[in-house]
């Protein structure tokens, strides 16, 4: 009988915490965690699928929550698990030693400010969910070189990637664009002479797009 019971042990309610030894959780109104400040992260920095309370009740983590590793001053890497749908605004903003990003398969939104000012940073994989890449997601990341952009995304906010001043390889894959569907300035400030792919049937609008965008007269505009 003692067994069933702890089996039944009720799942924590929104706004409660699961604390562990390095990090915390946040549980949410649907019944998922955002992670929060995770303590003593040196170099790689993995975001799990899911978590455990201390009665054994297991949640599946889908955010990387607003601040959570904002200013961050050790995390080199990070690996964002496959439930994870949102990187929430600012939460990895300022990580000054941050040079690689892989995003798990089911992220659909990259929040404004989500990366912004992590000078550091190189390379960056989005998998084929993205939908949204919010208002400076990217803003001054200064050593990224390389960018895809999935068939999936939908809407780029306004100086997302703003003064990537080496960004020089652009692959756009989306065929969801328009000049609406693109912020203010979302490309002013990358390499001069940047190479963008686009997709064959929207090189002329993407052309006028980018170029209102941002994208110099040097750079070139391909299919």
């Amino acid at each position: 009988m003692d067994g069933e019971q702890t089996g039944q042990k009720e799942k924590l309610s929104g706004g409660e915490l699961i604390k562990q030894k390095d990090a915390e959780y946040i549980v949410k109104s649907d019944g998922t965690v955002s992670c929060g400040k995770v303590k003593n992260v040196n170099g790689k920095l993995t975001i799990p699928d899911t978590v455990q309370d201390e009665n054994g009740n297991t949640y599946v983590v889908s955010e990387v929550g607003k601040d959570a590793f904002k200013d961050n001053k050790s995390v080199t890497e990070v690996v964002i698990g496959n439930k994870v749908k949102t990187v929430a605004a600012n939460a990895f903003a300022g990580c000054s030693k941050l040079k690689k990003v892989v995003l798990g398969d089911a992220v659909e939104v990259i929040s404004d400010n989500a990366f912004a000012n992590c000078g550091k940073l190189q390379t960056v994989t989005m998998k084929k969910k993205v939908t949204r890449i919010g208002a400076r997601a990217f803003y001054k990341c200064k050593s990224l070189k390389k960018i895809v952009i999935p068939a999936s995304v939908k809407k780029i906010g306004k100086q997302a990637f703003y003064q990537c001043k080496n960004l020089r390889s652009i692959t756009i894959k989306t065929t969801k664009l328009t000049k609406k569907r693109v912020g203010s300035n979302a490309f002013k400030g990358i390499h001069a002479k940047a190479k963008i792919k686009v997709p064959k049937k929207k090189l002329a609008l993407y052309k006028k797009v980018l170029r209102s965008r941002g994208v110099g007269k040097k750079a070139k505009i391909m299919k």
